[in-house]
């Protein structure tokens, strides 16, 4: 088997193209675990989220799916 060999070229600015992919594969990752949690567990469609909030505080959260009637409310406190 031939072996595979790879030349990388940094230049002054790889550094900071580095740190820009890092920061926006860190907000994918955010995204795509809100849209799991999002997730009807009985249907798959995204359910809707409600915040509900006290003193200015999150307090509890609900989530309804309207394809099969999911409701599940979930504390925050």
């Amino acid at each position: 088997m031939p072996k595979l060999s790879m030349d990388i070229v940094l230049d002054k600015n790889t550094s900071a193209k580095l740190r820009a992919i890092s920061k926006h594969t860190a907000a994918l990752a955010d995204e795509l675990e809100r849209i799991d949690a999002e997730t009807c567990p009985g249907c798959g469609e995204l359910c809707e989220v409600t915040e509900y909030h006290a003193d200015g505080m999150p307090a509890h959260k609900s989530y309804m799916c309207h394809v099969c009637g999911y409701i599940k409310r979930e504390s925050t406190l």
